[in-house]
């Protein structure tokens, strides 16, 4: 009995054995599948990472075009605010000079004025003189044509 007994124990052994052997087989099989369901999902990530990344690297890339067509036109503007600069000044000294020439002008036409109202009234001062001499002269004349005659 001994023997039968120790059969059993043995074949209750196996058996148990078996058991946690299949048990460690379906473990293992449910770890390999996590494992492959985990590299699946670790290589999406590195994938979405790489997309990402190129993403990123584009963006980069065209914020520093967009960065460097902003210096420039920071730069244009720069140079139109000092050629606008350079322009104003020489408008206001040419300004300066036509206003100076104006004046200059403005002073001689004054004086051509006042030169010519002169000489306008002069003219009629030695008219009226002469038209006083005449009526003197014929006043003498039709004296001495009444005294000769």
């Amino acid at each position: 009995m001994c023997w039968d007994q120790l059969r059993a124990e043995a074949r209750a052994a196996a058996s148990a054995a078996e058991a946690e052997r299949d048990a460690a087989r379906s473990e293992t099989a449910a770890a390999r599948e996590d494992t492959a369901a985990i590299a699946a999902q670790l290589d999406e990530a590195r994938q979405s990472l790489a997309e990402s990344q190129a993403e990123l690297a584009a963006e980069r890339q065209a914020h520093a075009a967009t960065q460097a067509r902003l210096e420039a036109g920071r730069a244009e503007l720069e140079a139109a605010g000092r050629q606008l600069t350079e322009l104003r000044t020489q408008f206001s000294t040419e300004l300066e000079r036509a206003r100076e020439q104006v004046k200059i002008a403005q002073e001689r036409a004054e004086a051509s004025e006042r030169r010519a109202l002169r000489e306008l009234d002069q003219e009629r001062t030695a008219r009226q003189k002469s038209e006083r001499n005449r009526e003197e002269l014929r006043a003498e004349l039709a004296t001495a044509r009444h005294e000769a005659g």
